[in-house]
C-alpha cells in the first residue's frame, strides 16, 4: 500500500504538482553546487534608483551575471540567452529575476545600464553602486575583473572578467552555475525543474 501511495505521488508530480520524495531532480545544463548554502547577501542600486537586496528576492530564482555595458560579446550573449530562457517559461517567468551587476561602476551610470538591459528584457535589473560596494560583491562571488587599456580605441579601456551565470534558488541558496553561452531551451528546462522540486521556505 505504501508503494502504491508513493507511485501515485510520482504520477501526480509528472502531471506538474509539486510533491517531494519521488527521487532526485536531474539537470540538463546548469551545474548544481553540492550542499548549497545561503548566497552572500548584498545591497546595490538598480537602474531606477531603487535599492536592491538579494535577500528580498526569496521565493524567486535569481540569475546573477557580472559584466559591463561596453562588453562587445560575452555580456550581450549571456543576457540575451538568459532572457530567452525566461521568456520560454511563460507565466513562470515572473518567478525568475535576472540581475546584471556591473564590473565597471565608473562608466556604467544608471541611464546607460537602463538602456543596455532593456535591449534584452525590460524586467532585468541592472545593478551598480559605490566602487567599494561593487568590489565587495565581486569578492563574495569570486568574480575577477581587470581593466585593460585600449590606447587606439574610442572606448579607452575594456574589462576582462569572469563570465558565468550564478543561479540563486528560491530559498536564497547559491544553487548552481552555468556557462555564459548556455542553451536557452535547456536552461529553461532546468529552471522549470528548480521551480518544481525546490520548495519555497
Amino acid at each position: 500500500m505504501k508503494y502504491a501511495h508513493w507511485l501515485l505521488a510520482c504520477v501526480l508530480l509528472g502531471l506538474g504538482l509539486s510533491l517531494s520524495g519521488c527521487g532526485t531532480a536531474s539537470y540538463q545544463i546548469i551545474r548544481p553546487i553540492e550542499n548549497p548554502t545561503a548566497a552572500p547577501d548584498f545591497s546595490l542600486i538598480d537602474q531606477h534608483g531603487a535599492e536592491f537586496h538579494l535577500a528580498e528576492q526569496r521565493g524567486k530564482i535569481v540569475i546573477l551575471f557580472f559584466g559591463f555595458t561596453a562588453c562587445p560579446d560575452v555580456c550581450p550573449l549571456a543576457l540575451g540567452l538568459s532572457a530567452q530562457a525566461r521568456k520560454q517559461l511563460g507565466a513562470d517567468g515572473d518567478k525568475v529575476q535576472i540581475a546584471f551587476v556591473t564590473v565597471d561602476p565608473e562608466r556604467d551610470n544608471p541611464a546607460t545600464i537602463d538602456r543596455y538591459v532593456s535591449l534584452f528584457d525590460s524586467t532585468i535589473l541592472g545593478l551598480n553602486g559605490e566602487t567599494a560596494a561593487v568590489e565587495a560583491v565581486k569578492k563574495e562571488y569570486g568574480v575577477h575583473a581587470q581593466r585593460r587599456e585600449l590606447p587606439d580605441s574610442a572606448l579607452q579601456y575594456t574589462i576582462d572578467h569572469t563570465a558565468g551565470l550564478y543561479i540563486i534558488d528560491q530559498q536564497g541558496r547559491w544553487f548552481a552555475m552555468a556557462n555564459h553561452d548556455v542553451d536557452p531551451t535547456l536552461l529553461a528546462t532546468d529552471l522549470k525543474t528548480m521551480l518544481q522540486y525546490i520548495a519555497v521556505e
